[in-house]
């Protein structure tokens, strides 16, 4: 195990790129928590994120997002593993908490049309009104630097399963699987 291996394990990138699955199985291969922010706003609420988003509006959703983040963050006297929302980077509050040297932050990459491959069409995600292509081309482009900027890792996730990308996870933070 390396000096990295205590510390908390936070993944981020767009929707479809495999963060929960992919946390899931990082966690259960380490013997530690996870934690999905989607879907603990979603617990702690008792709403949807889409209804959140559509009764309070994504700033609302943001903010709730944020706050969970530093809590979790701040309690992590042990090793965890966080799955973040799509947008968690769009917040500076954010991208400063996930610029800590004591992170390993792994973006998730995969294409477009990996992504669109990925979600089903009833796949409810409130940024994705329309033309679901030319939404995650805008996202992607309105959010690459920013995910840039807060990664020490990158993992391409295109025609690789679950395991896969868990693996090269942790091979990518040396953390022996």
């Amino acid at each position: 195990m390396s000096n990295l291996a205590g510390r908390p394990i936070v993944l981020v990138g767009m929707m479809g790129t495999g963060k929960t699955s992919v946390g899931r199985v990082i966690a259960d291969r380490l013997g530690i928590d996870f934690h999905d922010l989607d879907q603990e706003v979603e617990r702690r609420s008792g709403k949807a994120v889409a209804t959140i988003f559509a009764e309070q509006g994504e700033e609302a959703f943001r903010a709730l997002e944020s706050d969970l983040l530093g809590e979790i963050l701040s309690r992590a006297n042990s090793p965890v593993v966080v799955s973040t929302g799509g947008g968690i980077v769009t917040i500076a509050k954010n991208r400063e908490m996930l610029t800590d040297p004591t992170l390993n932050v792994v973006l998730l990459e995969a294409s477009i049309d990996e992504i669109l491959g990925r979600l089903s069409d009833d796949d409810v995600r409130p940024l994705l009104r329309g033309d679901r292509r030319s939404a995650l081309e805008s996202l992607w482009r309105s959010r690459e630097a920013d995910y840039r900027l807060v990664a020490k890792f990158v993992v391409q996730t295109n025609g690789l399963s679950v395991a896969e990308v868990a693996q090269a996870v942790l091979r990518e933070i040396q953390v022996a699987a």
